[in-house]
């Protein structure tokens, strides 16, 4: 989907993963969110008719059911557990953007991708144990824009939690050895 694209439903993604992301008059992609099963596009449009300013784009093979508007609209003035329901995920997202724009401003680029690579474990990764393995293609260009750092400061913050035997990764899959030791770098301390 693309910016200029008019939506004409509410989608849900049943499976894979689908990236919201920006370009800007540069050129440069900047990432919005990776969006997970369960996951519905379009709310902003659908309450308040705000205009798609975004990219989506699918990461791997997905599954997505569609809604029309009126229908959807219908059944979330009819039925409050699903208005209920729209309005938590609208909360936690807004929280989560809050919680990566204070990130973005106040933290050094290491906190900023240990924290980025806590989220991704814990909302996308599978765990096993004390592992949690992140099946997604995710460059250090792709990891630099969603930190707000270049290319080179995101590669040399990796090959340090590589050593710290934190991570390992290829081109597809980012294995976090250890999330509680991982989370445990977001402390001062450890700086």
């Amino acid at each position: 989907m693309h910016p200029e694209d008019i939506p004409s439903s509410i989608m849900y993604l049943e499976k894979g993963l689908v990236k919201q992301y920006v370009i800007s008059q540069k050129g440069s992609e900047l990432i919005i969110h990776i969006f997970k099963p369960g996951s519905f596009f379009y709310l902003m449009w659908a309450i308040n008719n705000s205009p798609n300013s975004y990219y989506f784009e699918a990461l791997t093979p997905i599954e997505i059911y569609k809604a029309p508007l009126e229908k959807a609209n219908m059944l979330m003035k009819q039925e409050p557990e699903i208005l209920y329901d729209f309005t938590s995920r609208l909360l936690k997202g807004i929280s989560g953007v809050l919680k990566r724009l204070e990130s973005l401003v106040l933290d050094p680029a290491y906190i900023k991708l240990v924290s980025l690579l806590t989220y991704f474990a814990k909302s996308i990764g599978e765990k096993v144990g004390e592992t949690v393995t992140i099946q997604l293609p995710l460059t250090h260009k792709e990891l630099a824009t969603w930190i707000g750092t270049t290319r080179e400061t995101t590669s040399i913050q990796m090959e340090s939690l590589k050593k710290k035997g934190l991570i390992s990764y290829t081109r597809k899959t980012l294995v976090v050895k250890n999330l509680k030791r991982l989370e445990n770098e977001m402390t001062p301390n450890v700086l």
